[in-house]
C-alpha cells in the first residue's frame, strides 16, 4: 500500500466550505466554482440548492480541464482553473467579515493562452434561483438586485451601453462587480436562470482581464461600500492574514509527513467552520448541509477529537446539548425519525469518556452520574422487552428491534443495539469504578456479563451455521437496507445488504468499546472480511448507505482502529493513507461515494463531512498513543517514513484518561540511527496507567531491531517487540540501529 497521499480516491462532486469559524453563512464551492446556498433535501437520497451561482468564460470553447485547490490547507479560500483551448479562467473564492458586513467574495482573472488572434471576451455567469432573478434596471449595472420576476423591469429592445445605472434599489442587493459592469445575457444552455455578461474586452495571446463580485450575506437593502477591485484585494489579503494567525489551527499535534499534517490541519479548519453558535454554546457540527446538526453517535467521536485538540469548551458545549437529550423515562435521544435506541448506550459512553479527558474526571462524572444510572434503568427496561420476545425470535435475550443505522434502515432484527449496548455497560462500569461506587459497578457488570452471554450465544449459532462472519443484520429481516422484512420482487443489487454492512458498531464494539479479546473470533472473523473488501481502494468497500460498488470513507478509520487493536499496525497505517486519498484536493470528505473505477456517480451525505474530520484527527492520534484498558501504548502504529533523518513527532498535552500525555520523538541519521523518545505525564487528578509500553520504531533505512536501548541512560531489553516502562510521569528512551547500506 502506497503511503503518498494525491487524491486519487477524490469524489467526482465536490463540495468545499469557504466560511468562517461560527458562520450562519455555510456558503459551500462546487467542484467547477459555482456557489451554493439555501440546501434542501427531498429525502436522504435527493437534494437540491435554492441558489446556485456558476460562472464561465464568453467562449464557445467548452472547458478542457478544471481543477480546485485551496491557497493552503489552513485557508479555506478556494482556487478553481478551468482551462479552455485558449483561455485559462481562475477563480478564488472566500468569504470576508470586517465592521459588520459579511460576503462572499469571487476574484477571477481570464488569461489568453493561444499562440495567436485575439478573443473577445470575459467572465459570464449564470445565477439560478427558483423564486427570483437579477436585475440592475436598464441599463448596464454594476449593482444587482434580487427580484420577483414579475418585478423586473422590462428591458429597452436596443439597451444603452453608455448609459450609467441609476442607483434606484429595485430590491436586495444580490451582488456586486468591480470594476466592469454587468449586462443581462443568454444563460448557458437557455435554462431558467439570470445570465450575466461582464462588459467584454479582446485579449491578445498573453493578455489578461480579471475582476471581483461581492455577494453580501445575507441579502442587503442598501448597497455596500465596493468602490472598485482594490477593495476585494484588501479583503482577500484579509483574509489571508485572518486564517493564517488563527491559534486554534496551532495544533497539539506535529507529525513529519507534511501531506498528513496539513490534512491534520485542515481538519481541523473544517470542524472550525463547521462550528455554530447554539443558545450561546460553540456546538461541534457534522457538516453543513445533510447533517447540520450534532448527532449522538458522530459526537462522540467529534467531541473526542475536540478534547485531543485542546478545544475543551468545544467538548463542554457539545456534553450540554447531549444532556438536553435526556428524557423523563431515562432515554437519551436525538434522532426522531426511527427508534435509534442504541443512542443511550452510546450517550453514556460519551459522558464517561468526556468526563475522563476533563480536567476533573470524577467531579465532572458524578455530575452526570444521576443521567447515567437513569439511562442504565432504561436499557434494563428495553433488555425486558427482548426477554419478552418468543423463544425463538433471534434477539430474545438482547436488545429490541430497533434501527441499525451505518448503511441499514427499518425497524428489525439487528446486531448493532446489542454491540453498543454492550460497549455503554462497559464505560459505565469503568465509570462506577472511577468513582468508588462498587455497587452501581457490580449491578451494571452483572447486567454487562448476562448481556454478553446472550450476544455470544447469538454469535455462535451463526458460525454453527457456517457464516465466516458476524451478520450485522439478522437474515431473517429480510435483504433490503431500506425496508425491512421480506419483499415480493427481488432485491435490486443497490439496495441489497452485504456482509459488510452496519460493520460500523461492530467495529466501535471491538474498540473503542474493547467488548472482546484482540483474539475473540468476532474480531478475526470481522478482520478477514476486511481484508477481502479492501483490495480495490484499500479501504472495506460495501459497508454502508451505498452498499453496491461503493466506499464509505471515514469508515476505513473504524476498521483502522480494529486492526490496531488487534495488533495490526501495519493495517492501520495503509488504511490512515487510504482514508486520506478519498478526500478531495481541498480536503474534505463526501460520506459516501463509488468506486471510482465503477464511473457510477453515486454520492449519500454531507461534504465537507466532519465526522470523517474528526476520525483522521483521533486515527493519526492512535497511531501515536493508544489506550488499550489500562494500559497506555507509545508509538503502537508509526510509519518508518515518520523516522527520516532530522524528523520530529510531537503531541502536546494530549488528553487522556490518564490525565495529558506529551511525546516528543527525534530521529538522527548518522553512522547509526538513533531515536529518541521522551515522555510526559501531567495527572495530578487521573489515575496512573497500570501499564505503559513502547512499540519499537522501525526506521527506514535501519536494521529491523535496534543494537541497544537505554531507558533513562539504563540498557534494557525488549520484549515482543515492546519496551515495557515503568508507569512514571517522565521517561526518556533512546534507541540505537545499525543503518543499511
Amino acid at each position: 500500500m502506497s503511503h503518498t497521499i494525491d487524491f486519487r480516491f477524490a469524489p467526482p462532486s465536490r463540495w468545499t466550505a469557504i466560511c468562517l469559524p461560527d458562520d450562519p453563512h455555510k456558503t459551500l464551492v462546487r467542484e467547477d466554482g459555482a456557489l451554493l446556498y439555501g440546501f434542501t433535501q427531498t429525502h436522504l437520497a435527493a437534494w437540491h440548492f435554492a441558489t446556485v451561482v456558476e460562472f464561465s468564460a464568453q467562449t464557445a470553447d467548452r472547458p478542457v480541464s478544471v481543477t480546485q485547490r485551496t491557497e493552503s490547507a489552513a485557508r479555506p479560500i478556494v482556487v478553481t482553473t478551468m482551462r479552455y483551448p485558449r483561455l485559462e479562467l481562475t477563480l478564488t473564492a472566500f468569504a470576508h467579515e470586517h465592521d459588520g458586513f459579511r460576503a462572499d467574495v469571487v476574484m477571477w482573472e481570464l488569461t489568453h493562452i493561444g499562440d495567436d488572434g485575439e478573443v473577445l471576451t470575459g467572465l459570464h455567469i449564470d445565477h439560478h434561483d427558483r423564486d427570483a432573478v437579477l436585475t440592475g434596471g436598464t441599463t448596464p449595472f454594476h449593482v444587482a438586485y434580487s427580484v420577483a420576476p414579475e418585478q423586473a423591469p422590462a428591458q429597452p429592445i436596443w439597451v444603452d451601453d453608455t448609459a450609467e445605472q441609476d442607483g434606484t434599489p429595485l430590491g436586495p442587493v444580490a451582488l456586486v462587480h468591480r470594476p466592469q459592469r454587468l449586462h443581462l445575457a443568454h444563460p448557458t444552455g437557455f435554462r431558467p436562470a439570470t445570465g450575466l455578461d461582464v462588459t467584454p474586452e479582446i485579449l491578445r495571446p498573453g493578455g489578461r482581464t480579471g475582476g471581483a463580485l461581492v455577494l453580501p450575506q445575507p441579502a442587503v437593502a442598501e448597497t455596500p461600500a465596493i468602490a472598485d477591485l482594490a477593495w476585494a484585494e484588501a479583503a482577500l489579503t484579509r483574509a489571508r492574514a485572518f486564517w493564517d494567525e488563527l491559534p486554534a489551527l496551532r495544533l497539539p499535534i506535529t507529525v513529519p509527513d507534511p501531506a498528513v499534517q496539513d490534512l491534520l490541519v485542515a481538519c481541523v479548519r473544517n470542524l472550525l467552520q463547521a462550528r455554530e453558535i447554539r443558545d450561546g454554546l460553540p456546538v461541534p457540527q457534522v457538516g453543513a448541509t445533510v447533517y447540520r446538526g450534532l448527532w449522538i453517535v458522530d459526537g462522540h467521536f467529534i467531541l473526542e477529537a475536540a478534547r485531543y485538540l485542546g478545544f475543551a469548551a468545544d467538548a463542554d458545549a457539545g456534553v450540554r446539548v447531549l444532556l438536553r437529550r435526556a428524557r423523563p423515562d431515562g432515554s437519551i435521544t436525538g434522532l426522531e425519525l426511527a427508534p435509534h435506541i442504541k443512542e443511550t448506550a452510546i450517550a453514556i459512553a460519551t459522558l464517561v469518556r468526556q468526563s475522563e479527558l476533563s480536567a476533573d474526571p470524577r467531579g465532572a462524572l458524578s455530575s452526570h452520574w444521576p443521567v447515567v444510572l437513569r439511562a442504565i434503568d432504561h436499557i434494563a427496561g428495553l433488555r425486558r422487552q427482548a426477554d419478552a420476545l418468543p423463544t425463538g425470535h433471534p434477539l430474545h435475550g438482547l436488545m429490541p428491534p430497533a434501527f441499525a443505522d451505518g448503511g441499514v434502515a427499518g425497524v428489525r432484527a439487528e446486531y448493532t443495539t446489542t454491540l453498543w449496548t454492550l460497549a455503554g455497560l462497559r464505560a459505565a462500569v469503568r465509570g462506577a469504578t472511577m468513582l468508588g461506587r462498587a455497587s452501581d459497578r457490580d449491578a451494571i457488570h452483572a447486567q454487562y456479563l448476562q448481556l454478553r452471554a446472550n450476544f455470544d450465544t447469538a454469535a455462535r449459532r451463526h458460525r454453527e451455521e457456517g457464516l465466516a462472519y458476524l451478520p450485522m443484520i439478522h437474515p431473517e429481516s429480510g435483504s433490503h437496507h431500506y425496508h425491512a422484512g421480506p419483499v415480493e420482487a427481488d432485491v435490486a443489487a443497490w439496495h441489497r445488504i452485504r456482509p459488510g454492512s452496519a460493520t460500523w458498531a461492530l467495529c466501535q464494539a471491538i474498540w473503542p468499546g474493547e467488548v472482546f479479546e484482540p483474539g475473540d473470533h468476532v474480531v478475526t472473523d470481522l478482520l478477514a472480511l476486511f481484508d477481502a473488501l479492501d483490495d480495490e481502494q484499500g479501504i472495506p468497500a460495501e459497508t454502508g448507505w451505498l452498499p453496491y460498488r461503493a466506499v464509505w470513507p471515514y469508515a476505513a478509520s473504524f476498521a483502522a482502529h480494529a486492526w490496531l487493536y488487534a495488533g495490526r499496525a501495519d493495517k492501520a497505517v495503509d488504511y490512515l493513507y487510504a482514508f486520506a486519498n478519498h478526500a478531495a484536493p481541498t480536503r474534505v470528505w463526501r460520506e459516501e461515494q463509488s468506486l471510482t473505477v465503477t464511473g457510477n456517480g453515486q454520492l449519500w451525505g454531507d461534504m465537507p463531512h466532519n465526522w470523517a474530520s474528526a476520525e483522521f484527527v483521533r486515527l493519526v492520534r492512535h497511531l501515536l498513543l493508544f489506550e488499550r484498558d489500562d494500559t497506555l501504548e507509545l508509538l503502537p502504529a508509526v510509519p518508518a517514513g515518520w523516522f527520516g533523518a532530522g524528523q520530529t513527532i510531537e503531541l502536546e498535552r494530549s488528553t487522556t484518561r490518564f490525565g495529558p500525555v506529551s511525546l516528543h520523538v527525534t530521529t538522527e541519521h548518522t553512522d547509526v540511527v538513533t531515536v529518541t523518545v521522551r515522555y510526559t505525564r501531567q495527572g495530578d487528578s487521573h489515575p496512573a496507567p497500570d501499564r505503559l509500553s513502547l512499540s519499537l520504531p522501525l526506521p527506514e533505512g535501519a536494521a529491523e531491531r535496534p543494537t541497544e536501548i537505554t531507558v533513562d541512560g539504563r540498557v534494557v531489553p525488549p520484549a515482543d517487540g515492546r519496551i515495557p516502562l515503568a508507569t512514571v510521569d517522565d521517561v526518556t528512551v533512546r534507541m540505537t540501529y545499525r543503518r543499511l547500506s
